[in-house]
């Protein structure tokens, strides 16, 4: 969905589709890693790496697709050097989403950005937490229960755009509008 200045405000399929190829993904990801890794740790860089790749799909506008996701990845990176488990990439990668998803993408007011963010955090961290067994399967379906929750930030209320005082209504507009044509026609 677009709004009136041209940007792109985030949409619950575009993160259900995310959530869909971020679970099938995982399946080569971790044939090929997890013989050089252990399982928990090549599922944490691939969260890491799934987290920068979401902030370019989340991303409003080309401008804003190729700026925050340097960010994003820079944050990740510092993650991934220590080489995380799951737990603290999953950590790692709710901070980064917090920060470029609220703050920079589709910016809140900071009491409301936490909110949203926690909201999403805990029932998603609880999702990969519960479905997470180290095998193959658990892993995709802990990914893809993840995005699915993380895919309903579309559906949380954005922040308030105030109109300038000194921009007219929409409605009152097409109503003198149509007032005027039907002042033109006459009886």
């Amino acid at each position: 969905m677009t709004s009136a200045d041209g940007t792109r405000q985030p949409g619950l399929g575009r993160g259900l589709l995310f959530a869909l190829f971020a679970a099938l993904g995982a399946l080569p990801f971790l044939l090929v890693f997890a013989g050089l890794l252990d399982p928990d740790t090549s599922l944490g860089l691939y969260m890491l790496g799934l987290t920068v790749v979401h902030v370019v799909v989340l991303a409003p506008s080309w401008r804003h697709a190729l700026t925050t996701p340097l960010l994003a990845a820079g944050l990740c990176g510092v993650f991934a050097l220590c080489a995380p488990g799951l737990a603290t990439a999953t950590l790692g990668a709710l901070v980064v989403l917090g920060i470029t998803r609220s703050a920079l993408l589709h910016p809140r007011p900071f009491a409301r950005a936490l909110g949203c963010e926690v909201v999403l955090a805990l029932p998603a961290a609880g999702a990969l937490a519960l479905l997470y067994d180290g095998s193959l399967l658990g892993s995709a379906l802990a990914v893809w229960s993840f995005w699915l929750v993380q895919s309903a930030f579309a559906l949380l209320p954005g922040r308030d755009v105030a109109r300038a005082p000194d921009a007219p209504d929409p409605f009152e507009t097409a109503a003198a509008a149509a007032e005027r044509l039907m002042q033109r026609q006459g009886p």
